[in-house]
């Protein structure tokens, strides 16, 4: 009993740590520029003013975009009900119950 339950805290640390970092590591790739920036930033402003978008976009980015747009709403929807299943089994195992009496223990 006591090495499931410390394998239990341990799995919960680990997904707290990769919870923490996870969002960090988008946002820093976020911020530096990419191919795509560079070459949008070396386009004149009569050219980003006057030319149709569709002669501006090349198509391998505008295919990529078309994917991303097609698997958002899939992919949010999968990142739900994989939330709503983990916890299920949380409060099924009994695992909830015991995160709540080690935090009401732990905060007295």
């Amino acid at each position: 009993m006591p090495l499931c339950r410390a394998r239990s805290l341990l799995a919960m640390l680990l997904l707290a740590v990769l919870a923490g970092f996870v969002p960090h590591a988008a946002q820093a790739a976020l911020s530096r520029p990419n191919a795509i920036d560079r070459r949008v930033d070396a386009l004149a402003s009569s050219q980003l003013l006057h030319e149709p978008a569709t002669a501006l976009v090349d198509p391998d980015r505008q295919a990529a975009a078309e994917r991303l747009a097609r698997w958002t709403l899939p992919g949010w929807l999968l990142s739900v009900v994989a939330q709503i299943a983990l916890l299920a089994y949380f409060w099924r195992a009994g695992y909830a119950a015991r995160l709540r009496d080690f935090l009401h223990h732990r905060m007295r």
